[in-house]
């Protein structure tokens, strides 16, 4: 899998995710929406815990490739 989005609406680009991810999967400019990258990620919760947005980052993943493996392979 691809990279997610983290929702441009709520995040703020803070960095503070990306600068507490153990596994440095969470990559974005200051004040610009972040991605993950789904196949680095191990799910922590870490960006979750740090998040002054309080954006559910693991459980928004978790929805994301639940909707993907509904969609047809090619």
């Amino acid at each position: 899998m691809g990279a997610y989005s983290i929702d441009p609406a709520a995040c703020v680009g803070c960095t503070l995710c990306a600068r507490n991810c153990p596994v440095k999967a969470i990559a974005g400019k200051v004040k610009e929406p972040h991605a993950i990258d789904a196949q680095v990620c191990v799910g922590c919760g870490a960006c979750e815990a740090i998040c002054p947005q309080g954006l559910k980052i693991p459980e928004l993943l978790r929805e994301f490739a639940g909707e993907l493996d509904k969609m047809p392979s090619w």
